[in-house]
Order: structure tokens, then sequence, then C-alpha cells
């Protein structure tokens, strides 16, 4: 009975594969709906189905999808209670940080069917966070990368001609752009970094600092299982994370010459917004908020800076992917659709209406006239995230690594220690493995 049932699940799988294959690359002769799916997200439904009413507005793509968008905060109850009850969607549309949330919900195609090579060669390399060790979670559809936000009119009075490329170029800006009364207190700041609580997207930018450190905060083991990797040595005379840590956190030490940044300060967009921030780090679909807040800011756009001499570039993205869920009966008809949504029009569809960067690596590869797009795209090929065990709980933990540093309740190694292991026994609760104390 198991061996039957193995092979009924690998040709279904074989046969699903074949549709996404299929419908990527034909056009069916007939307007007679062959795929009708339900599908949930958080993705703005209006949008959404725009991008879906062109990609099917032809007769040669004939397809539909129900789609129904959730708000963030209320999608995991709401789509738990469905499953349960037996009146859940085909599908989702899952962001990386909901990966190991749902992954034993999720119909995982096989390798031997969907090509790890096939995989890799169509999408970005961040994109790989969607495969496990046996197939492919789901397909990415968007991506969204972290960028440096610049203001040029500060850069310009302090005499900078270019924002900065690789990271340790802040240290003298600092000292040419900060500026503090006589009693020490910050009136102009340089760089949001050293706190938390008042820096948007603060675990995203800890993040990134890692990766280019050369650490993972989780990772897959040869058993499939995710870990955590944020305490790791990596050969390094100081560990990779304590060294991302020490930089992140000198900026709002008073006490050193780097100091730019405190928490009595507001929110690091508003202090941006305001034109007292040089920097700010935030992602591509930022960009309209931003001139919509201030249409007079006179900002521009730049990558991630680097750390010098560093063999690998990098930066932290989000990203979205559909999947089939298990408990769908109509599975088949979710991967043909996917295939359409995966398409290089579908791609373009949905870098136009959601200002992104596409997640094609034939698209990324096309040079852009529009010099946001450009950054953007250059972004977007070095965009990596990691598997998030749960992403409210693990926005508590780097807090509290960051204000442990800050506070002098414990070391650098110490903090980071702690983290690892809190984080740790947050993905040995998703797989049911004894947790550590």
């Amino acid at each position: 009975m198991k061996n039957f049932q193995t092979i009924v699940i690998a040709v279904f799988a074989v046969f699903a594969v074949i549709g996404v294959i299929f419908f990527a690359t034909q056009k069916p002769n007939s307007g007679i709906i062959t795929a009708e799916i339900s599908l949930w997200g958080t993705m703005d439904k209006n949008t959404f189905n725009q991008i879906s009413n062109e990609i099917g507005s032809s007769d040669l793509t004939p397809f539909k999808i129900n789609y129904k968008q959730i708000d963030k905060e209320n999608f995991d109850s709401q789509l738990i209670e469905a499953i349960a009850s037996g009146v859940g969607p085909d599908a989702i549309i899952l962001s990386q940080d909901k990966i190991l949330k749902y992954e034993n919900k999720i119909f995982s195609i096989p390798f031997s069917s969907f090509s790890e090579r096939n995989f890799k060669d169509s999408f970005v390399e961040g994109a790989e966070i969607f495969l496990n060790n046996e197939g492919v979670i789901a397909f990415p559809i968007t991506i969204d990368p972290l960028v440096m936000y610049w203001n040029r009119d500060m850069l310009s009075n302090a005499g900078i001609v270019k924002p900065p490329v690789y990271w340790d170029e802040i240290y003298s800006m600092v000292k040419k752009i900060t500026l503090k009364d006589n009693a020490q207190n910050l009136q102009r700041e340089t760089i949001a970094f050293g706190e938390f609580s008042n820096v948007n997207n603060a675990k995203e930018i800890i993040s990134a600092l890692i990766m280019q450190a050369g650490n993972l905060v989780t990772t897959r083991n040869i058993n499939n299982k995710v870990q955590s990797a944020l305490d790791e040595k990596t050969g390094n005379v100081v560990p990779a994370t304590e060294s991302a840590i020490r930089f992140y956190t000198e900026f709002s030490n008073p006490s050193k010459e780097m100091y730019t940044w405190n928490r009595s300060i507001s929110n690091s967009s508003k202090e941006f917004l305001a034109g007292n921030l040089a920097f700010y780090f935030g992602f591509s679909s930022e960009l309209n908020v931003l001139r919509q807040k201030n249409p007079n800011l006179n900002f521009d756009v730049a990558k991630l800076p680097q750390i010098r001499n560093s063999k690998i570039n990098k930066t932290f993205a989000n990203m979205n992917a559909i999947a089939a869920l298990k408990s769908s009966a109509n599975v088949t008809s979710v991967i043909n659709v996917a295939g359409y949504l995966i398409g290089d029009d579908a791609s373009l569809l949905f870098s136009k209406y959601f200002n992104l960067p596409p997640v094609k690596r034939t698209l990324l590869a096309e040079k852009q006239v529009d010099a946001y797009r450009g950054v953007f795209y250059d972004s977007a090929i070095i965009g990596k995230a990691w598997l998030d065990p749960s992403s409210t709980e693990t926005n508590t933990i780097f807090k509290d690594m960051i204000e442990n540093v800050t506070s002098s309740r414990f070391r650098v190694s110490d903090s980071i220690k702690r983290a690892s292991m809190e984080i740790q026994n947050l993905t040995s609760k998703i797989s049911g493995e004894p947790i550590s104390r």
C-alpha cells in the first residue's frame, strides 16, 4: 500500500509539472477555461486582479483566479481555520517568512519532475529559499530588495560627492554630516543604526549585515531540518555575526566618534522625510510612499553598501511565491495557473504594478533607463533572505539581542549566543524536536 501511494503521488507530480511546462511555454487555441483556482494572499486585490485580467485577457490564456485578499494580521488564523474546516483555498501567496510555518501544508514539486537546474536558471538566487532538499515549495512571483535612500542636499552641503559604496566610508561621513548642540544632543543624523525600536526594517538591516559578514541566520541541514546558524564560527578572527552586531551598535554609543543615533529620536522614516537623516534603509516598494509623503524631499537611491574587499555582495529581500496546498483537490489546476504567473509577461506585470524588480533572471538582465529601477534590478540580483520560524517572535529576539548589547547587559558574543538558542528553540518547536534549555 505504501509503495502504491508513492507511485500515485509521483505520477500526479509528473502530470502536474508537465502542466507547468506546457502552460508556461504554450498557448491553447481555445477560449474554454481549463484551470480555475481559489487563491488567498495579502497582496492588494485590485492590483492582483488587474494583473490576472491582463494575463488572461486573451482567449489564448484560459484560466480563472478567484483571489481573496486577507489582512496580514488575520491571514494565519483565517487560513488555518479554513483548512481545518475543509473550506480552504487551493493555493496561497506565500512570503518567505511563512515558509516554515506552512511547509507541512504545501504540496511540494519533486526535483524529479521540476528540476533544481530549471528553477535556478529561471529565478534569482535569493528565490532558492523556496526550495527544500526534496523539491520546489513554491514558485516565486515578486522580489523586493533592501536599498539605501539618501538625502542629496545633506551630502552636497557636507561636500560629499557620492553616497557610500562600502560601509567603512560611513565613518568619515558621520563626522561631516552629524550635527550636535552644545549639550551634545543630536540635531542632524547620518545613519539610523544602533537601536531597534525606532529603526524601520531593523531586523532586515541586521540580517543583511550578518549575511554580508559571512553568516546565515538559519540554514537547512542534510536532513532537511532548519537550524540556527547565527552563532556559527566562519573561521574569521572575529566571528561574522559578532562583527556585524558590533558595527551596527557602535553608531548609538555616545562615547564613540561614530555616535549619530539614539532611542530618543523619532522613527528613522520620519527623520528621513523631515530632512534630518542622511541615509534611510528601506525596500524598493517604499519609493512611492516616500515621494508621496514629502514631494519636496531631494533624495536618491543606491544599492546597500557592502564590505570592502568582500568576495560576495548581498542585501536582504522580501519575496512572494504561489504555493499549492495539500488540502486542495485542485492541485493540478494550481500548478497550471502558476505556469502563467511565472511567465515573463506576468513577471513584467508584477514588476510594473507593484513597482518592484522582476524575479526572473532573463528580465533582470535588461538595461533600465530609469535610474531608480536600475538600482532595484541590481539589488534584486544580490537579494537574499533566511528561513524565519516566526517573524513576530524573531523580531523580538533581534530586538533583545541589540538592546542587550547597547544597555551593556550582555557582551556581544553572549547576546548572540542567547539569540541563537532562542531561534533554535523556535525551529525545534515547528519541527516537533526537543527544545534546548
